[in-house]
């Protein structure tokens, strides 16, 4: 048999073994667990996500059926913009709204969307411009005015109005 002191030896190196590997062992436990606590995190914010839209749930509803019914009319080339253009010179003749200038502008397409500018420099009177301005942006129409410039004269009641308006087409399906 082996003498005290191999024994102790053996007993010291069995003593720095076990203590090495309960140390990697709570390395290794607790790198899982920060994992697993980060992945409930994670999980608790898409439940609260989830909750927030749940509770949205009958707005989210309506915008849909809404979608459903006002359908982004299709876009079919140099027709569309000309009944486009159509569209708000009738408007602007309406109004009494002079057109004193007219520019169309390329058609671009942007991802699923089709946008259709017109540059416009108007001259009316302040109420019948904003009038004009609301009825052609309601959300129904699929239009924006994505550039605005606007010019009073002292003297007088009329507004000049320089605007860039876009109408918004659905992209044909190819």
């Amino acid at each position: 048999m082996a003498n005290p002191r191999e024994r102790f030896l053996l007993a010291a190196f069995l003593a720095a073994l076990g203590m090495a590997c309960g140390i990697f062992g709570w390395v290794a436990f607790s790198r899982v667990l920060q994992a697993q606590n980060t992945a409930l995190e994670q999980k608790r914010q898409k439940l609260r996500t989830l909750s927030r839209w749940l509770d949205n749930q009958e707005a989210w509803q309506a915008k849909g059926q809404w979608l459903e019914a006002c359908a982004l009319p299709s876009y079919a080339g140099p027709e569309t913009e000309a009944a486009f253009v159509q569209t708000i010179q009738a408007a602007l003749g309406r109004r009494k709204i002079e057109i004193l200038e007219q520019r169309m502008q390329e058609a671009r397409s942007r991802g699923h969307l089709v946008e259709v500018p017109i540059g416009l420099v108007l001259s009316a009177p302040l109420e019948e411009l904003i009038g004009w301005l609301h009825e052609t942006q309601q959300i129904d129409s699929f239009r924006a005015i994505i550039h605005s410039k606007f010019k009073s004269d002292a003297g007088h009641s009329e507004i000049r109005a320089e605007i860039t308006l876009v109408q918004f087409y659905a992209k044909p399906e190819s």
